[in-house]
């Protein structure tokens, strides 16, 4: 939608409810004060959430390595070859992430 197209709708709601666009947007803005850049998520739950995945994730492996490894008798091939292909899911899909 562009500029134009807004200007004119915000106008038009304005005038229906008879008031100047001036005091219409000073309105609008005060009734979502709650969205000013204090109230945003800090980078601590960024990082709290973040350490949560990690953890998860950390204890997937763990009891995936459990499974394969200990609970398991007899040939052992079959199981490397899966934590391999684990291995290689895990970096292919988490391993290149950019951290900020």
């Amino acid at each position: 939608m562009s500029k134009s197209r807004v200007r004119t709708l915000l106008f038009s709601i304005y005038k229906y409810i008879n008031i100047n666009h001036k005091e219409g947007i000073k309105r609008t803005i005060d009734s979502f004060s709650h969205l000013t850049a204090q109230n945003q998520p800090k980078k601590e739950v960024n990082d709290t959430v973040q350490w949560k995945k990690q953890t998860l994730i950390a204890i997937v492996i763990l009891i995936t390595l459990y499974i394969n490894f200990v609970a398991t008798t007899g040939y052992s091939a079959i199981p490397i070859a899966n934590l391999l292909a684990l291995i290689i899911f895990f970096l292919r899909f988490f391993g290149n992430k950019k951290s900020d």
